[in-house]
């Protein structure tokens, strides 16, 4: 008989952690009801980011100004219901600040509108920040990572900076099917472990912006579990808002 094969597929936090959540996204499943966490492959961290001539150097000094001027910056997204969307909302619920939100069709317009001055701020994800950051266009602020970024080892994690344990990070992974047998997860983690030490698919990833990750199963199911319970009280909070 022909050997079974485990149907697998690469997910990331929009459609694990954020979507099953979202009333404007339907979606036909409970993350960790439904799915098998495997491994993540590789995450990004985002980038607070200012336009330069903003008289703002650190994210502290964000954080009042913001408080100063409720409503009176603002700052752009990759998209309403994205990540880059709901991070600065979460970043406005824990420091109790208000700014004004401007979608854009992906990350990379809403740079160039930061560039442009535009907009006041973002946080961009690491592969659209990272270069602007270091031609000077713009200035950094701080990474959303838990710590600091080996590619701007100089700026402090919001976490360090002003709000403990904030944490966001575009991750990708591998999720199989609830009633996957234990054995095939235990083994299609063994190959992602061994993949995320491999120097051509590290090399890979930092061409990207984004860094190799190993998770076990449990870890990737604990992570989730973590980041549910930070996103979807928020995202009910926002569709609340948005029925006024």
């Amino acid at each position: 008989m022909p050997q079974r094969t485990a149907i697998r597929s690469v997910c990331s936090i929009g459609a694990i952690s954020i979507a099953p959540f979202d009333p404007n996204q339907k979606v036909g499943y409970e993350p960790l009801r439904d799915l098998a966490p495997v491994g993540i492959v590789s995450s990004i961290a985002q980038v607070v980011i200012v336009r330069k001539d903003l008289p703002v150097n650190t994210l502290a000094e964000l954080v009042s100004s913001a408080k100063a001027n409720p409503d009176k910056l603002n700052y752009g997204s990759s998209g309403a219901g994205g990540l880059t969307h709901f991070a600065v909302e979460l970043f406005q619920a824990r420091t109790g600040t208000k700014a004004v939100h401007i979608p854009f069709k992906g990350g990379a317009p809403a740079t160039a509108a930061l560039l442009a001055g535009e907009i006041d701020f973002a946080f961009a994800n690491m592969s659209d920040a990272l270069p602007q950051i270091e031609a000077g266009t713009v200035r950094g602020l701080a990474v959303t990572s838990l710590d600091r970024s080996p590619y701007l080892p100089d700026l402090p994690s919001v976490h360090e900076a002003a709000i403990p344990n904030f944490i966001v990070e575009t991750w990708n992974g591998i999720i199989a099917p609830s009633k996957t047998p234990p054995s095939i997860i235990r083994r299609l983690s063994e190959i992602l472990l061994k993949m995320a030490d491999d120097p051509e698919v590290r090399e890979a990833m930092r061409r990207a912006g984004a860094n190799t990750v190993k998770t076990t199963p449990e870890q990737f199911r604990a992570q989730i579990a973590q980041e549910i319970a930070q996103w979807k009280p928020l995202i009910s909070e926002i569709a609340e808002k948005e029925k006024k």
